[in-house]
């Protein structure tokens, strides 16, 4: 049985780790990252006496081949990281998971699991969703046209498409009317981000174990018409919305945390600011894009309580102190973030919903030259979306059928 000793306490903010007897001290993961558990063997060895832990890491590319031929030669793993793959429930490579959800270590990512379910059943667990988009914007720039900064209309509740144009339009500057503003409002290399503030994706999972496909959606074709009205307002620099940014010629850039490493320049002088999403007008409340990786516990697996204590670890580490150091500490010391960053960029793990990002499990890259660029020719978008409907179907079949 698992020692009886102290759940060390709790993270800091007041959860526990849950009990459970784990009668085999050994564990056997397969994972893409050898340290996907590193950090959690503390807890692993001193609450569920797990003594034991090999680690088989194996690259990006291989590792459901591996995992699937493990099954099929009887070469059992306890627990599997990877995506939300249906194929493996599908082909009946996992088994249902039983985390009791309620737990206040479980319950801030409950809603957030609960599209992964599969015919009332779970078979995979994401223990943390990060939320990784953000609108970065020059506070200089704002200081100069004497506009509130986006924190503030944040706060506020007034963040939102509109007023993102609106801001975008007053802070385009091309003094001599050439057509080729000096200064942009706005930049962003990958439009659907705008797409996750309607609070739908291209694809939905279902809890009934199928999948929408929204690609005739409203949600789907607002965005793109909301994406055809910031082309046309020729605020958007062209090009490199990332890289302009941090060079100091656009005002606001949408992206993703690691943008901050190009942008020390920008914090050097405390002239950079970070926001959530802003709020698409039409939806019910502020959604932001989030993603993870999670668990199965393999058919047969031989320790699959084990592997539940594993799934528990892992999770009571990433709701720890120790571990949001870890993530800033290097980036505060090298002068690509701050402090102040840190609590406005925390704001997106704390507005009302997430929408898991998951266009590369079916292949939507494929169609963002249809999605984002084709109606810019004025081809109409429901003609568009009719085309693209069966081909995204076909994606969702193959990716539910087991390979």
């Amino acid at each position: 049985a698992a020692p009886s000793g102290d759940a060390g306490s709790d993270t800091g903010q007041g959860v526990t780790l849950p009990e459970i007897q784990v009668a085999n001290p050994k564990l056997r993961l397969l994972a893409p990252d050898a340290n996907v558990l590193s950090f959690s063997e503390k807890y692993l060895k001193d609450h569920y006496g797990i003594t034991e832990l090999d680690v088989v890491a194996v690259t990006p590319q291989e590792k459901r081949t591996k995992f699937v031929n493990s099954v099929m030669s009887n070469d059992y793993y306890d627990i599997y990281w990877d995506d939300f793959a249906p194929s493996l429930i599908n082909g009946g490579y996992v088994q249902p998971i039983e985390v009791d959800m309620t737990t206040e270590l479980w319950s801030q990512v409950e809603e957030s699991n609960r599209q992964y379910l599969w015919n009332g059943k779970r078979y995979y667990i994401v223990p943390g969703f990060a939320r990784q988009s953000m609108v970065y914007y020059n506070k200089a720039m704002f200081d100069e046209a004497g506009e509130p900064y986006l924190t503030e209309l944040f706060e506020k509740g007034e963040w939102d498409w509109n007023k993102l144009l609106e801001l975008a339009k007053t802070l385009t500057i091309d003094s001599n009317k050439d057509g080729t503003p000096e200064q942009y409002g706005l930049g962003f290399d990958e439009p659907e981000h705008i797409l996750y503030t309607t609070g739908k994706h291209f694809v939905t999972f279902m809890p009934d174990g199928t999948a929408r496909n929204n690609i005739q959606s409203p949600e789907v074709a607002r965005a793109v018409a909301y994406h055809m009205e910031l082309l046309q307002s020729k605020t958007m620099v062209p090009s490199n919305a990332r890289q302009s940014f941090g060079e100091g010629s656009v005002a606001m850039c949408i992206g993703h945390r690691w943008f901050a490493y190009g942008y020390a320049k920008l914090i050097k002088t405390d002239d950079l600011g970070v926001v959530p999403l802003p709020r698409d007008p039409d939806a019910d409340q502020y959604y932001a894009e989030e993603d993870g990786g999670g668990y199965y516990i393999p058919k047969y697996a031989p320790n699959p309580e084990g592997a539940l204590a594993a799934a528990n670890a892992m999770t009571y580490y990433m709701r720890s102190e120790d571990y949001k150091r870890l993530g800033i500490e290097e980036r505060l010391e090298d002068g690509t973030w701050t402090m102040e960053l840190q609590e406005d960029f925390e704001k997106s793990s704390q507005i009302d919903a997430g929408v898991v990002r998951n266009w590369e499990a079916f292949g939507m890259g494929d169609y963002f030259g249809d999605i984002w660029s084709r109606p810019a020719s004025g081809e109409p978008w429901e003609t568009i979306a009719a085309e693209l409907a069966p081909k995204i179907d076909a994606k969702i079949k193959e990716l539910y059928e087991t390979k």
